[in-house]
């Protein structure tokens, strides 16, 4: 009895991973099927491998970080580096279903903010567009502001500048919108070459400016297309960045090779690489 117990037991298990294997191909095929929603160009700067010097295993896959910004920000991870909501503001958040009701200026609204959950919402990423170019001009004010300053400093007179770094290293893939109406985003931004729409989560946050004052903003929790994997045919293309990456770490994207790689966002807006190489 004991016998038959831990066969089913097994026999269970097995089918268990085969149905999921078999739904996630499902999946995959679907989202591949018929033309892609959007396709963007991007490069090395917006597709980063991860700095990991484990990863030397011939066997192991390559994934690409898919790298987004806010505008004002350098990464995703400091979303608000110069303290502006941005679009992502006060009324953006109550179009998307958030209570903005309470005060910010108080402990009390402040911390019901806090326990605010996230929302399902739909993202548009916007390549090598009006974004960015905004995003240099603030760049060339950042140097014309710190020209003094480094003139002063022997130790950063050889430092990149913002701008260089704008022009050459800096993702150009920025979060410029949200909605709940997939639909109402794509008409808005018909141009699929330059705009993708993805899903995501975002949270209220209340931030602080300059002054130490309160700005209600909302904060990007998480984006659904963060990861790329990179198939076996293009594996030869990001082979050299991954061994610069490995031994240069984050510090060293000057150093890696220039990159272009197509990449399709299907009808579930999921992303996956239809070309690649180097230029």
């Amino acid at each position: 009895m004991m016998s038959w117990t831990r066969r089913y037991s097994m026999i269970t298990g097995v089918a268990l991973i085969l149905l999921a294997n078999l739904i996630a191909l499902l999946g995959v095929m679907f989202n591949r099927s018929g033309l892609a929603d959007s396709t963007l160009q991007l490069s090395q700067r917006e597709l980063q491998i991860p700095y990991r010097r484990t990863q030397n295993n011939d066997n192991n896959g390559i994934s690409l970080g898919l790298q987004w910004r806010l505008l004002g920000s350098v990464n995703q991870y400091q979303q608000y580096r110069g303290n502006d909501p941005g679009w992502l503001d006060k009324a953006k958040l109550a179009s998307l279903g958030f209570n903005v009701s309470m005060p910010i200026d108080t402990e009390r609204g402040r911390t019901a903010y806090q326990k605010q959950l996230s929302k399902p919402v739909f993202l548009v990423m916007e390549f090598d567009g009006p974004a960015y170019q905004q995003s240099i001009e603030l760049a060339k004010q950042e140097d014309a502001d710190d020209s003094k300053k480094k003139a002063e400093d022997d130790k950063k007179k050889n430092q990149p500048t913002a701008l260089s770094q704008e022009l050459n290293l800096n993702s150009r893939l920025f979060i410029v919108d949200a909605s709940s109406d997939r639909e109402m985003l794509r008409a808005k931004y018909p141009d699929t070459h330059h705009y993708s729409i993805v899903r995501g989560q975002i949270q209220p946050k209340v931030n602080y400016n300059k002054e130490k004052q309160p700005l209600m903003t909302g904060y990007i929790k998480d984006v659904s297309a963060q990861s790329i994997n990179v198939p076996f045919e293009f594996r030869d293309v990001f082979e050299p960045t991954l061994r610069k990456s490995q031994k240069y770490g984050y510090a060293g994207n000057d150093k890696l090779p220039s990159i272009e790689a197509t990449v399709a966002f299907g009808r579930r807006l999921e992303p996956w690489i239809v070309a690649a190489s180097t230029k």
